[in-house]
């Protein structure tokens, strides 16, 4: 199992609950936010016929009153799935996070539509 995803499914549970974004219900995890850095997955519901894309998925992170720059995205292609209780479509990023102030907001676009985040409270 590749190590990132093998992080996401081992990571705590946000304590804030899934939103709609469009068809699609997300969630985003902060993974960590140290060493100017702030990675985070985005775990997306998904139908079996469902083929997200790399473009499809979209993620900002808000920290310290400013929109953090991405330094990387999902790899070009189809968006890793995992399949427990649901079929999940998984989308891992990293943001330039200088100074570390901690994450306050994420927004997550899903094929042109978005769901907000306050992150703020951090991890259950």
């Amino acid at each position: 199992m590749d190590s990132d995803l093998r992080g996401a499914l081992m990571s705590g549970i946000p304590d804030y609950p899934p939103q709609q974004a469009g068809d699609y219900w997300v969630l985003p995890t902060v993974d960590t936010a140290a060493d100017g850095l702030v990675k985070l997955h985005v775990s997306v519901t998904v139908s079996a016929e469902d083929n997200l894309q790399d473009s499809d998925l979209q993620a900002e992170v808000t920290a310290g009153e400013r929109t953090l720059v991405r330094e990387s995205g999902p790899t070009p292609g189809p968006l890793t799935t995992l399949e427990l209780l649901s079929i999940n479509a998984v989308g891992f990023f990293t943001f330039a996070n200088p100074g570390n102030p901690p994450p306050s907001a994420v927004v997550v676009t899903v094929r042109g539509s978005q769901a907000s985040f306050d992150v703020s409270g951090g991890q259950a």
